[in-house]
């Protein structure tokens, strides 16, 4: 040991590089999981930031009947107390049931402990409180003037001072509130007395402060919360707890996931920075030697040889290893504090599982130093240990690729049992690819030889001098290539995280922009959402109507499944984002032509744009008195507009008439309803009604419309709508009779060409249940038949169930819904294919539209570009790609001087003899280039076979969910390109400046040293 260190010592440039190089290896670990350790301590803010206060509170709501005690509310204070550490000000709101009277014509009574903090106010001032008999209050839900008294029974009223709200996330849904609330300062005086014998409903939320919760405390916390949870419905049989703890155990799994990606990312790129090591070990292998041999001959015993090789290896390791634990637990203290992060962040970015990586890499630093020392055992001919280990790797990945339909990034991540061996196939192909070019290498140099022997004298010299020391050529090919090779590596994965998240947004959204709002109950009970005309407000675009449904697959003798079902403009296909050519194998023209091969669309009578009212005649002879309802559609907007008429048609005839409130541009009459005012179960009423001419009123005066002769009674209906001649005490000679035969839809409308089964473009598993090319579904209450006319694996947008779903053409599915029963389905989505202005977001969130969601390409994508976990990932594929290429770069360089090092005396004597140095530089340059050449080209092609790779590495070590859609790796040309120039050309350019300086000085002194 004495000798070695003394040993050390005397080369203190050398310990400082193989020290330097271990603690960049194991900095290289650490520096991974710090990175993960802040992209999750962002990514946990940035998740709960974006979501709404209700989505990320520990709630208890209970019920409270007087005039028992109020055990629960001591419970939830005590469990609210316990989390306040992580969450906002907890919010206790009390509502009482209705009084006076006790039912939903009742006012309820809200209070809240702090009406500031928890209450938005549009009122000139707050309520102050109550009087003796009177309370001031503020109106939350339902219609109150301002100050109206409303009695709450018992002599006690509420005077409305204003309106106001609870602040996000106080109540669990606004249901509670019912139809009529309001909110006073505090419960006193004889508002009190009043309220103390009213059952109330309790609710005490706390949301998560996200600038309080740490990844590192993440499952901690959920297991916190579940606890709470529990317990407080174990209290009561009445109360009903929630807690964000799956939210939680998302974001740590993510986190964990994160972790171990670029854990493994950054291994890569440790062993690179051994295999550096040892690589600078071997070239000084001969030193060594001569170093045991002076051992041996001052009477050391081969136990103290081994034992100062051992030592050499050993400290080296450990020095760097203790180096770069201490530079991380360093760091990641600076990092701590200069951006206000826990003091635990230095232990969660050092946790067991990373230093033991770490001590890993000392260990094999220590392995690979020992074994580059030992003397080689010169030329090798048979199999040894290193070559069964590449067949063996390469048995491997023959293996997995075989398993996972050569490596298909869609099949691993549909698999539902992960594959841990997966994980290890890039650095297995590199090792295994390294292998073989150390035994091809010496093979081709010698070969090389051989075919340069007619060549120029220095092309021989040259190949000469590769293949009179084969072993060391190869191992400087293979450590450029796998060099090389791991850059590209880490490039094309960096590219491939770009594009996949670009790629998803894409596919999320399927548009530029989509937009999704909420329903409205209106006019006769139809579903009515904000009409598509009234966009024009704040974009140029006309948005394209979507209808996205739920339907359940009917199949003989399976478990029904939910289809997922997308009716869009059959024109518009061709221009959806997301799509990719592997999705199916029809064009998506031939897709559009398929879906819509005849137009079919909705129609009625056209009105005039100043039309005012519409009229007919019209008499039944029933049982029952009938009502007439009259469907408009308005087809810029496609929206339906319903209106009953006054009066009621019965044995006499009577004249309806109905007002349209305001003139509309191409308003539609597509269909009369003749309801009846009986219902009973199971009675059926047989007789007919007769009608007369249609009429519209225009400035005043009355014109007729186009006949019913062409209309008829639904499909699904034994009435039917013809031509009949009237008596001569009618109003009129002639016009239609409609048979009602006993129909329970007692409706007519214009004759549409819809066809029996529409067509429909199906994923995979819908079209195996087709049954001769026809799937039936059932929508709404009712069965619909498509015809399969093509398949596909994904369908951009559908993303809840991707393996389940049928596109149809937009006009198709919505006048087979809407013919028989108008209102049945309204458009549900809006999608703009344009780019729009900056403010078109933040339009969408103000009166008159009331959006539920909106989806935009560009902000998407943005989200998921800058996403925390993705942004450490690109830094540490980064920053692996650059150490590869410089590590590539230093291995040239020090093959370089080990050659020209070990080579100075030969050159010196060849010089003696009348080579000119000029020839022999340009010898030793042009062996250089041939190496580097192929170095460079096995890289490459190591790097392009790589991309094949990422798919599935990304796949195996993504998130638990599948990636939508699939992972499609991509090799960045430009940045791979800039890499191999740069390494190629500072490899020449070292190489000669090395070569220039070593034969600088004269023959004699080279050959006297």
């Amino acid at each position: 040991m004495g000798l070695a260190l003394r040993r050390m010592r005397a080369r203190p440039l050398t310990l400082a590089t193989m020290t330097l190089a271990i603690a960049g290896a194991a900095g290289l670990i650490g520096w991974s999981s710090l990175t993960a350790v802040l992209a999750q301590e962002e990514n946990v803010g940035v998740r709960l930031g974006e979501l709404p206060p209700a989505e990320r509170s520990l709630e208890i709501v209970y019920q409270r009947f007087p005039p028992g005690e109020d055990r629960v509310r001591g419970i939830a204070a005590a469990i609210h107390a316990d989390v306040a550490s992580v969450t906002e000000p907890s919010r206790h709101v009390e509502i009482w049931r209705p009084i006076a009277p006790s039912d939903e014509r009742g006012v309820r009574v809200v209070a809240t402990a702090d009406l500031e903090g928890h209450a938005t106010v549009a009122a000139k001032r707050r309520p102050r409180g109550c009087s003796r008999t009177v309370c001031e209050a503020l109106a939350l839900a339902g219609q109150f003037r301002r100050g109206q008294l409303v009695p709450l029974g018992g002599g006690v009223s509420a005077r409305v001072i204003g309106s106001g709200s609870l602040g996000p996330g106080a109540v669990p849904a606004a249901s509670v509130l019912g139809r009529r609330a309001i909110l006073v300062r505090a419960v006193e005086g004889p508002l009190a007395r009043r309220l103390r014998v009213t059952p109330s409903t309790v609710v005490t939320t706390a949301p998560l402060d996200p600038e309080r919760v740490h990844a590192s405390e993440l499952r901690a916390l959920a297991e916190r919360l579940r606890g709470h949870v529990a317990r407080a419905e174990r209290a009561e049989s009445l109360v009903e707890a929630r807690a964000p703890v799956a939210l939680l155990e998302d974001i740590a799994h993510r986190g964990e996931v994160a972790r171990a990606r670029l854990l493994l990312v950054a291994g890569q790129g440790a062993a690179l920075v051994l295999a550096f090591a040892a690589f600078a070990a071997a070239a000084r292998r001969g030193e060594t030697q001569l170093l045991d041999e002076q051992l041996s001959t001052l009477g050391a015993s081969q136990d103290q040889v081994w034992g100062a090789r051992l030592v050499d290896a050993v400290v080296p390791s450990a020095l760097g290893t203790a180096l770069a634990l201490a530079g991380l637990r360093l760091g990641a203290e600076v990092v701590a504090e200069t951006r206000g992060l826990p003091a635990s962040l230095a232990a969660a970015a050092l946790p067991v599982e990373t230093i033991v990586a770490i001590v890993g890499v000392a260990l094999a630093a220590s392995a690979l130093l020992l074994a580059s020392a030992a003397p080689g055992s010169g030329s090798r001919s048979r199999i040894g240990a290193l070559e069964l280990a590449a067949a063996t790797a390469l048995a491997v990945v023959v293996w997995q690729s075989a398993a996972t339909g050569a490596l298909d990034p869609d099949r691993i991540a549909a698999s539902e049992r992960g594959n841990p061996v997966l994980l290890f196939v890039p650095a297995l192909a590199f090792f295994a690819t390294g292998v073989l070019l150390l035994r091809v290498v010496p093979v081709a140099l010698r070969a090389g030889e051989r075919l340069a022997r007619k060549g120029s004298f220095g092309l021989r010299l040259a190949f000469l001098g590769a293949a009179r020391n084969p072993a060391q050529a190869a191992a400087v090919t293979t450590f450029l290539a796998v060099a090389l090779g791991v850059s590209l590596f880490s490039v094309n994965y960096r590219a491939t995280l770009e594009r996949q998240a670009r790629d998803e947004a894409s596919f999320a959204a399927g548009a530029r922009w989509r937009v999704l709002e909420r329903s409205a109950e209106r006019g006769l009970g139809h579903r009515d959402v904000t009409p598509l005309t009234r966009f024009a407000s704040i974009s140029d675009e006309r948005p394209a109507p979507v209808l996205r449904l739920d339907a359940t697959l009917q199949e003989v003798g399976s478990e029904r499944r939910t289809v997922e079902i997308l009716a869009l403009p059959a024109r518009r296909l061709p221009g959806v984002l997301g799509w990719r050519d592997e999705f199916s194998r029809l064009e998506r023209h031939e897709i559009a032509r398929r879906l819509r091969p005849e137009p079919v669309r909705l129609r009625g009578i056209r009105l005039a744009d100043d039309a005012s009212a519409v009229r007919l005649w019209a008499r039944a002879a029933t049982r029952f008195p009938r009502f007439v309802v009259f469907h408009f559609l308005v087809p810029e907007a496609q929206r339906f507009i319903h209106v009953r008429a006054e009066g009621e048609p019965w044995r006499r005839w009577r004249r309806v008439e109905v007002p349209l409130r305001a003139p509309r541009r191409g308003v539609e009459l597509v269909s009369v309803e003749f309801g009846t005012t009986f219902y009973e179960l199971g009675y059926v009423e047989e007789g007919f009604v007769e009608l007369g001419r249609l009429e519209q009123r225009r400035r005043g005066r009355w014109s007729p419309l186009r006949g019913l002769d062409d209309w008829t009674a639904i499909a699904s209906a034994q009435a039917s709508l013809d031509r009949a001649t009237f008596a001569r005490a009618a109003p009129l000679d002639r016009g239609m009779r409609f048979e009602l035969a006993g129909t329970a839809q007692p409706l007519i409308r214009p004759a549409l060409a819809i066809p029996a089964q529409l067509p429909g473009f199906v994923s995979g598993a819908v079209a195996t249940a087709a049954v001769d090319d026809r799937v039936t579904l059932g929508v709404a209450g009712r069965t619909l038949s498509l015809r399969v006319v093509g398949t596909s694996k994904l369908f951009p947008s559908i993303t809840e169930r991707p393996g389940l779903f049928a596109v149809v053409d937009y006009d198709t599915l919505f006048a087979a819904l809407n013919a028989d029963y108008p209102g049945t389905a309204v458009p549900s989505e809006a999608w703009f294919f344009r780019p729009q202005s900056p403010g078109f977001a933040e339009a969408l969130r103000r009166p008159p539209f009331r959006l539920e969601s909106a989806v935009g390409v560009e902000p998407l994508t943005a989200r998921l570009v800058s996403d925390p976990l993705a942004a450490g990932a690109r830094s540490v594929l980064a920053v692996s790609g650059i150490v590869a290429a410089v590590v590539a770069l230093l291995g040239l360089a020090l093959a370089t001087r080990s050659t020209l090092a070990a080579e100075s005396a030969l050159n010196a004597e060849y010089e003696a003899l009348g080579v000119p140095p000029a020839t022999l530089a340009r010898s030793l340059q042009a062996r250089l280039v041939a190496l580097s050449l192929v170095g460079l080209a096995a890289g490459l092609v190591g790097g392009a076979v790589g991309v094949r790779l990422i798919g599935a590495f990304v796949a195996v070590t993504g998130a638990a969910a599948r990636p939508l859609p699939p992972i499609e790796p991509v090799i960045a040309w430009r940045s791979g390109a800039a890499v191999v120039a740069a390494v190629g050309l500072a490899g020449v350019a070292t190489a000669a400046v090395l070569a220039g300086r070593a034969l600088r000085e004269t023959a004699a002194r080279r050959l006297r040293a």
